[in-house]
């Protein structure tokens, strides 16, 4: 009997769109602290601005699974991606450090969000039996960008400008959502279909 490739359109479709969203992510860690100093930001504040991300990223997984009872994963998935595209265009448009913090701290947001419904909605694509397989091959766009993009962001920034660099970072978010908006919907399951009340007991249940 021939086994049935897992490779659907849903599946390969949030392949490509997340592979372009840690494009931009790989791109932007080198990046960023040199725009920083570039601004006229200390040491101290490029350090603040840089981590901040990952602090908002962990602290809004903490209500991932809660968020579930009451949103989709495609439409979380979707401000998420969002979020990254408004942090992203507004980082040369508001060049203090106050303004900058807030933005990093919604591109954090972003980033725990889509990083975390990227990943359990490619698993519901997914067979059981190919559910391990299916995510090795998930990462594997993960780990491609993140040899790639530092050379492109790089490359941007010292042959064109920081703007040149903003705007190929937001066409390719625009080309994430673009992919995602063509996956096909699917029924949530009932666990996640009702609307509950807050449970810290539930936050920390695993979203798939």
């Amino acid at each position: 009997m021939k086994k049935e490739s897992f490779w659907t359109k849903n599946f390969t479709l949030l392949f490509f769109s997340n592979a372009f969203l840690f494009m931009v992510y790989n791109m932007q860690v080198p990046v960023l602290p040199l725009y920083g100093a570039k601004i006229g930001l200390n040491n101290s504040q490029i350090g603040v601005f840089v981590g901040m991300l990952m602090f908002a990223g962990i602290t809004v997984r903490l209500f991932a699974n809660q968020l579930i009872y009451i949103f989709s994963k495609r439409k979380l998935l979707f401000l998420g991606i969002s979020l990254y595209l408004i942090a992203t265009v507004g980082y040369p448009l508001l060049a203090t450090f106050s303004l900058l913090l807030l933005l990093r701290i919604v591109n954090g947001i972003g980033h725990g969000l889509a990083t975390t419904y990227f990943a359990t909605m490619a698993a519901d694509e997914l067979p059981p039996k190919s559910l391990g397989t299916g995510m090795g091959y998930f990462g594997v766009g993960e780990t491609v960008t993140a040899s790639l993009a530092p050379v492109l962001a790089l490359s941007l920034v010292q042959q064109v400008s920081y703007n040149s660099f903003f705007v190929a970072c937001a066409v390719i978010l625009v080309l994430a959502i673009a992919l995602l908006l063509l996956t096909n919907k699917k029924e949530q399951s009932e666990r996640f279909s009702k609307k509950e009340r807050f449970s810290f007991k539930k936050m920390f249940i695993p979203v798939f």
